[in-house]
């Protein structure tokens, strides 16, 4: 197929109107023809329950910790390598203690920060740092035996948008870029224009709430009994302190976010932006999502100005709704990566 040409034009997002309509036309106005309606079906779906954790055998806590990394965090008594080495005469301990603990112990909820650059060559400000937390060998271990089965139960139920492509098996970036690509080149074909909205949150781990993060993977993922006592002492109380070089600051209580350095802290991520389904699927639109940069694609035929109408309408409705979204789950939008893009059937290149 030869490639149709493109137009882009950046057009410029701000929190109010960030594009017009020359007509009135309301939504119900215009009798959608297939393909719209479409995109505005919901899967309606019997969430299930998630309330016991199995218990794991011998060999599968052996495996966890073989294929586990070998680093080892200040904080542990004894080094990784050497742990790994006398397997088998820890083994019986560290089984015990996975099947039988029902929470996250306290002891492991201490994490060391080494502020880490994002880019080499970035000014040396602290916008430019990522606090990646580094933890206990014991605490990654446990927590990797917990999240093992909570992604079973998520990936397994399908719970998880299909949009959201990342920190999941057998999707990554190309992921995202195919499926994109794939969509522009469809719509084109189609002799429709799509207008394509980016949309970054900034600092995203860190500003998550913890009581309505527990409460959405109760209620959207179904995660409850001691699955959930788990998950909330997992990411509760705890604590951090801050090293640079060989000097540590004082710990201080961590009160929002998932550390990033976490096993778990991804998925939580995941799972906590998932419901951003729930604003974005009454309007026209498809959503792309990876970690915290999403994109949504609205669409409408060239030169029909009623559907243009609509779509615009549409496109400032779910701003507004996504912008009390974010504020209301308090996560913060990256307006330096907040842009739309233009793109249609007219032009001299991709």
């Amino acid at each position: 197929m030869e490639l149709l040409p493109f137009v882009i034009k950046i057009l410029g997002v701000c929190s109010g109107n960030i594009l017009t309509a020359t007509s009135p036309w309301r939504i119900q106005d215009l009798t959608l023809p297939a393909p719209w309606t479409a995109l505005t079906a919901e899967n309606t779906l019997q969430i299930p329950c998630f309330a016991e954790f199995k218990r794991l055998t011998t060999n599968e806590v052996s495996r966890l910790i073989l294929y586990s990394k070998s680093t080892t965090c200040e904080l542990d008594i004894l080094p990784t390598p050497i742990l790994k080495d006398n397997v088998p005469i820890a083994l019986p301990i560290l089984t015990d203690i996975i099947n039988t603990s029902g929470v996250f112990q306290s002891e492991w909820k201490v994490a060391v920060i080494r502020p880490l650059l994002k880019k080499n060559g970035l000014p040396l400000e602290l916008k430019n740092y990522r606090p990646v937390s580094n933890l206990t060998f014991l605490s990654k271990f446990l927590e990797k035996s917990a999240l093992k089965q909570i992604t079973e139960h998520i990936e397994g139920n399908n719970l998880l948008p299909s949009y959201q492509i990342a920190y999941r098996r057998f999707h990554g970036v190309k992921t995202a870029m195919i499926k994109i690509y794939h969509d522009l080149l469809d719509s084109v074909d189609k002799s429709n224009v799509t207008l394509v909205v980016m949309i970054d949150l900034s600092a995203a781990f860190d500003t998550i709430g913890i009581q309505m993060a527990l409460d959405i993977l109760q209620t959207d993922f179904g995660i409850q009994g001691t699955p959930l006592n788990w998950m909330k002492s997992y990411i509760s109380q705890r604590t951090m302190k801050v090293t640079i070089g060989s000097s540590p600051t004082d710990s201080t209580d961590l009160k929002y976010g998932v550390p990033q350095g976490f096993c778990a802290g991804p998925v939580i991520f995941t799972m906590y932006v998932a419901a951003l389904r729930k604003v974005v699927r009454q309007y026209l639109t498809d959503i792309y999502g990876y970690a915290d940069d999403h994109k949504l694609a609205f669409r409408f035929q060239a030169g029909n100005q009623h559907e243009e109408a609509i779509v615009l309408q549409h496109l400032n409705e779910c701003l507004a709704d996504i912008i009390n979204w974010k504020t209301s789950f308090k996560l913060k939008m990256n307006k330096r990566a907040q842009r739309a893009l233009e793109r249609s059937p007219e032009t001299e290149d991709f």
